[in-house]
């Protein structure tokens, strides 16, 4: 097919688009409900926001911004801090975000 002009996917974007279908899975756990991160966003919402950033990336091919992936960034830095303190579904929950958020956010800015 020489008029396909899709851009070659990279290896975070296939890693993502797996760990998407792991999280697409799990319910939210009612354990997390009402938890609060160290910056005072509930685990709830740091969850949402995190999912719709993964989902922009993908939705872009493998792009996003310096200021998103900074959003991620801080969102990983709020997973971690709780993951220490849970169990069970909960922490596979929060481990696969995490897991999302960190991919994205350490990668190349330009990459593939």
């Amino acid at each position: 097919m020489s008029g396909d002009r899709r851009l070659p996917i990279s290896a975070t974007l296939i890693r993502v688009n797996a760990m998407l279908e792991v999280h697409g899975t799990m319910p939210f756990p009612d354990g997390l409900r009402g938890i609060h991160a160290p910056s005072g966003e509930q685990i709830a919402g740091v969850a949402y926001y995190v999912v719709k950033l993964v989902l922009t990336y993908r939705g872009a091919n493998g792009v996003l911004d310096s200021g998103p992936r900074l959003d991620l960034a801080s969102h990983a830095t709020d997973l971690a801090a709780v993951l220490p303190y849970l169990a069970g579904q909960d922490a596979a929950y929060v481990v696969v975000l995490l897991c999302l958020a960190e991919l994205i956010a350490n990668e190349p800015i330009g990459y593939p």
